[in-house]
């Protein structure tokens, strides 16, 4: 083989290898991603499992921690700082507030359990206090529409 012949095989060998690493580099990364997603929290692990007690006293610890922050009650807030702070109260205590009110939206909610109407309580006290109408001032429309279905389960 010549010189010519050797440098254009080497560079087709290296190119080729190049090309190789690329691609395998690219199949890790979406490999890794699966990984990753596979991994994440689902949308159970972020809400408060219904009916469990200790959840609840969590809820309250961290209810009572985050009011012991605020200058006044947390009725007194306006409806848009009271949901911050539920949402606030949540994550303090580990769970999402709008994963856990389209949670109990799906079904499974029992009136005759007090604990589950604890959590409503918690869980609509950015409106508790004002009329109906005002909730498009408060939720997004994929909340208001959780919040009916949550209602139609209560009655």
């Amino acid at each position: 083989m010549d010189t010519v012949s050797r440098i254009q095989v080497t560079s087709m060998l290296s190119t080729t290898s190049r090309f190789s690493y690329v691609r395998l580099a690219g199949a890790l990364l979406f490999i890794l991603s699966l990984a990753a997603c596979s991994s994440g929290k689902s949308e159970v692990e972020g809400a408060v499992p219904l009916g469990d007690r200790a959840a609840l006293e969590k809820l309250a610890a961290s209810y009572e921690k985050v009011s012991r922050q605020l200058m006044s009650s947390p009725a007194t807030l306006a409806p848009q700082e009271r949901k911050a702070f539920v949402k606030q109260v949540f994550a303090d205590a580990g769970y999402d507030y709008g994963i856990t009110l389209q949670t109990l939206a799906k079904g499974g909610l029992n009136k005759q359990i007090q604990f589950h109407h604890d959590l409503v309580e918690l869980l609509f006290l950015p409106h508790l206090i004002n009329r109906l109408d005002k909730l498009p001032d408060i939720y997004t429309p994929t909340e208001i529409a959780a919040i009916e279905k949550i209602k139609l389960q209560l009655r």
